[in-house]
Order: structure tokens, then C-alpha cells, then sequence
């Protein structure tokens, strides 16, 4: 069983959204050093320059988010490795309050046919979930409804 979390919230007071991702660290140097042609050692002490600019690459074509159709501009803010899970952290600057979001999560779904990535969206007290699979890559949430 191969998962990823992925936690979108909604910043009123700055007007973004902040953008946390959860991943195993064995799944994502698989996944890195295939489409890469690397051989990243993640669980030891891994180059941060070289890993810094591959997630970036990695996570530009894997990681989308759009509302009203428009695709939303996200700034790469950096990472953390704690234990076997790398957490890796977006934002969108100056976006109004989400009504709706598309959100197309890809990770880690050409490596693993059981991959499976959470995706919760908060908007104040609203808490909406996404499920993505390889034959759902993307998904709808909804907070006008």
C-alpha cells in the first residue's frame, strides 16, 4: 500500500494557500532516481542543492492546482526530512477565498500501481477531501456548495 499527503489551506489573513506534502522517503527516492537517472540516498544525509532542484522539477509536473480554470502560480518554500517522510511545503500568494479548486496530484503514481494521494483542502471550518488514484489523477473540491 503506497500513500501521500497532501494538506491545502486556505491563509485568510495573508490571502494564500499553504500547501504541505507528506512522503515516504523509500517511495520518493525510487520514484526520483528512475525519473531522474540519480542515486539519491534520502534516509542519509542526501545533497540538499541537488534534492532542492529535483523536487522543484519534480513536483512542477506532478503538482497542480487551478480555480475558475486558471491555473494558480505555486512558489516552492522548501522541505524537511523527519524520520522516513520528507514533507515538502507551496504556496499560492494573493488568491481569494477558494469557492472551487482543481487539484491534480500525480505523486509517486507512475511507480506504484496501489498509490493512493490525500489531498485535504481547508477554508476556515470547511475540511473537503480528495482521494487521487492513477485512474482519478486529479479532482473537484467544491466550497460553495
Amino acid at each position: 500500500f503506497h500513500v501521500s499527503v497532501c494538506d491545502v489551506e486556505y491563509n485568510s489573513s495573508n490571502q494564500s494557500l499553504e500547501i504541505t506534502h507528506k512522503i515516504f522517503l523509500d517511495d520518493l527516492e525510487m520514484t526520483l532516481n528512475k525519473a531522474y537517472d540519480l542515486e539519491l540516498d534520502l534516509l542519509s544525509d542526501p545533497d540538499a542543492e541537488v534534492l532542492n532542484s529535483v523536487m522543484k522539477k519534480y513536483m512542477a509536473v506532478n503538482f497542480r492546482i487551478s480555480t475558475e480554470g486558471k491555473e494558480l502560480k505555486l512558489h516552492h518554500l522548501g522541505m524537511e526530512i523527519e524520520e522516513d517522510v520528507l514533507r515538502y511545503y507551496m504556496e499560492v500568494n494573493n488568491v481569494s477565498p477558494p469557492g472551487e479548486l482543481y487539484i491534480t496530484n500525480r505523486i509517486l503514481l507512475e511507480s506504484f500501481d496501489d498509490q493512493q494521494n490525500l489531498v485535504h483542502c481547508r477554508n476556515g471550518d470547511q475540511v473537503l477531501s480528495l482521494l487521487i488514484s492513477s485512474d482519478e489523477p486529479g479532482g473537484k473540491i467544491n466550497f460553495k456548495d
